[in-house]
């Protein structure tokens, strides 16, 4: 049985992929060995990325040994590290787009495994939550709502929501909730919404991803 592995950044990314995309490949494709990892760090400590190498020696070990597994990845482009294959080549770039194509193709070129299909979200987890205003009304008060529904009506694509410190999509969220005297926590109520929003939203509202998870069914059905 083909084996289906998600190498995620931190606990959010690891819910976001359990509660979200997993009954997808579960319900409408039937594959049934889906497995999720955070990066680890250090011995005994998982999540985030701050080296390529810690996200390098977990796609390697996830590949070893087994030809029936297909490993992909779950990455924030905001704040990726410097360490990352292709960096410097993809500052020469000013297309966003573009800019993480490279450091995909660094990964793919570096690994060298046909098994591996990196991905890399644009900009952030959050951006996704942009595709509906549902999830925002659900989770908090009308104020604050119809915040969120102003910048998804600025942002048809809410991945060109964009990456600066100030204005990423998990910057602009937490300024909305401290303007009203909230506070996000990003594992609980970030996985909350994206449940209430639904992969359906997100395919049809984000180009970037919808590619990757038609990548991921494209690929699980060749092999």
């Amino acid at each position: 049985m083909k084996r289906l592995v998600f190498i995620v950044e931190g606990q959010t990314e690891q819910e976001f992929i359990n509660i979200v995309i997993r009954p997808y490949f579960l319900g409408t494709h039937g594959f049934a060995n889906i497995q999720v990892f955070c990066i680890q760090t250090s011995i005994g400590h998982k999540g985030g990325l701050t080296k390529y190498l810690h996200l390098k020696k977990d796609i390697q070990k996830s590949l070893r040994g087994d030809s029936d597994v297909i490993v992909t990845t779950f990455l924030d482009f905001f704040r990726i590290p410097v360490t990352m294959p292709n960096y410097t080549l993809m500052e020469q770039e000013r297309s966003i787009d573009r800019k993480i194509e490279i450091l995909e193709e660094g990964i793919t070129g570096d690994i060298d495994d046909y098994r591996l299909i990196p991905y890399i979200q644009k900009h952030e987890f959050e951006a996704l939550l942009f595709s509906d205003n549902c999830g925002f009304e659900e989770m908090y008060e009308e104020s604050i709502s119809n915040e969120t529904q102003a910048i998804i009506d600025d942002y048809p694509n809410p991945e060109d929501i964009n990456n600066s410190p100030k204005t990423a999509p998990s910057k602009r969220l937490m300024n909305i909730l401290a303007s009203n005297g909230e506070y996000y926590d990003k594992v609980t109520e970030g996985n909350l919404i994206a449940e209430d929003v639904g992969l359906t939203k997100m395919l049809e509202k984000c180009p970037r991803f919808r590619t990757w998870i038609e990548t991921l069914v494209q690929r699980i059905t060749e092999v």
